[in-house]
């Protein structure tokens, strides 16, 4: 599936002869495989990985790159729900290839919890400032 590459190979001093010859190889995560690696709940350092995976995208690919950074950066559990339904879709042959990288493509896919966040953003900014504090205290009491 081209999620990683081989990255090299380190030598060894001891063990089987044709370990020490052709050495252990080491791999690096493709652009797939940092995507995939995206959709995996609780991985470090997410938003390097996400600068990363922009860094090999193409330009049309980046279209929701500054978006999706500063989501990471103030609600990265919705950040990694995005990656993750766009990965099952994938899995779920849902969507014919990850790459290249495509948001619109889940907007054939039904998903509620998508389609109740948008909900809420969408109502979140239109309530009055007062409104607003009543739904956050309001969400805190149930969350």
């Amino acid at each position: 599936m081209k999620i990683a590459e081989e990255d090299g190979r380190l030598p060894l001093k001891r063990g089987p002869k044709a370990l020490q010859e052709k050495g252990i190889p080491y791999y690096h995560l493709t652009k797939k495989g940092i995507l995939v690696r995206l959709a995996i709940n609780g991985i470090e350092d997410m938003e390097s990985q996400l600068k990363e995976f922009f860094d090999q995208s193409e330009p049309e690919e980046k279209e929701f790159e500054k978006i999706l950074i500063k989501f990471m950066t103030t609600s990265p559990t919705f950040t990694y729900s995005i990656f993750q339904k766009y990965v099952k879709a994938f899995c779920e042959d849902k969507i014919k290839e990850l790459l290249p990288f495509d948001l619109s493509k889940l907007q054939d896919i039904s998903d509620e919890n998508l389609v109740i966040l948008k909900e809420i953003v969408l109502t979140f900014g239109k309530l009055s400032s007062q409104e607003k504090k009543e739904a956050i205290r309001f969400l805190d009491k149930i969350t």
